[in-house]
């Protein structure tokens, strides 16, 4: 999670110019776990720091990207 060096409190998202990858921090990363958790727990996501250590901060393709641009 690359973006963390940038901010551990700030939430921060950043897309690809190519639009298939979301890269998001950690702070990001509980904000996109808490809106989508029955869908991410569906995903084999049990918990939030399963899906921030498997991610890595990498949303990709539509489900992914999907998750990130409905959270707030």
């Amino acid at each position: 999670m690359f973006l963390n060096d940038v901010s551990t409190t700030i939430p921060i998202m950043i897309i690809s110019t190519s639009c298939h990858t979301v890269y998001i921090n950690s702070p990001a990363i509980s904000k996109v776990y808490q809106k989508n958790e029955a869908a991410l727990i569906e995903d084999g996501y049990a918990k939030e720091n399963e899906f921030e250590k498997k991610g890595r901060g990498l949303l990709q393709e539509e489900k992914g990207l999907l998750y990130a641009f409905s959270t707030k």
